[in-house]
């Protein structure tokens, strides 16, 4: 076990290595000793990872994280799985279906206040307080209850009063709030809906639409 923590300390270097690390990140990691000591550094730099590395991420927590499971759940996070009921916010690591934890699930419902990242095709239903990170084209995510989601790619359908901000394809229901930046929005119901740069928002009204840039809104009766 000692050799395995070992090889997984030297993977999560490999995959510090590769983002736009500093001595002080490099530093915190070699010192860890344990797996939620690693996995704490792990959350610290998790925002520059998760953007600047995350096929290498991904590969790095499938790989070990069967081993580690209970430790690195202990830290406070989680992959192709959700956390208990019970549990304290943390953070849901999303990948591909088919890899660990994840090859027996058709869809992924998660619930809670946690942070969740989507990087891979395993689709998720968040729900309640969670705050929702989508950067894989394949992505696939239902969002609902008072979620708030940030995407650079994939394809996000959000609900109830949930709250979109980014590029991707994206489809709104209800009472939701969305800040699209790229890609397309087909809205089928809406609180407010604000598009900027080449958007393109296809709606069946005008009302509460906001159009800047270049972004175009299609009426469709």
């Amino acid at each position: 076990m000692a050799n395995s923590f070992k090889k997984f300390q030297k993977a999560s270097l490999a995959v510090l290595a590769q983002s736009n690390n500093c001595q002080e990140s490099q530093d915190r990691f070699r010192a860890a000793t344990s797996v939620p000591e690693l996995v704490s550094a792990w959350q610290h730099y998790w925002g520059d990872m998760i953007k600047e590395v995350p096929e290498q991420t991904i590969a790095a927590l499938a790989e070990y994280y069967p081993a580690y499971r209970q430790d690195i759940n202990r830290a406070g996070l989680y992959f192709n799985e959700a956390p208990p009921f019970d549990a304290f916010p943390s953070i849901v690591l999303i990948g591909d279906k088919g890899s660990v934890c994840g090859d027996a699930i058709a869809t992924l419902e998660i619930t809670g206040r946690h942070r969740v990242f989507v990087l891979g095709d395993l689709p998720v239903e968040v729900r309640e307080e969670c705050s929702v990170y989508v950067g894989a084209e394949r992505a696939s995510v239902n969002i609902y209850n008072t979620v708030r989601c940030t995407m650079s790619a994939g394809t996000v359908t959000a609900h109830d009063r949930s709250t979109v901000t980014g590029s991707g394809n994206i489809t709104s229901h209800d009472a939701t709030t969305i800040l699209i930046t790229g890609g397309k929005l087909e809205d089928n119901g809406h609180y407010s809906i604000t598009a900027y740069n080449d958007a393109v928002v296809n709606s069946f009204t005008d009302r509460k639409i906001s159009i800047c840039d270049n972004a175009k809104l299609n009426i469709t009766k």
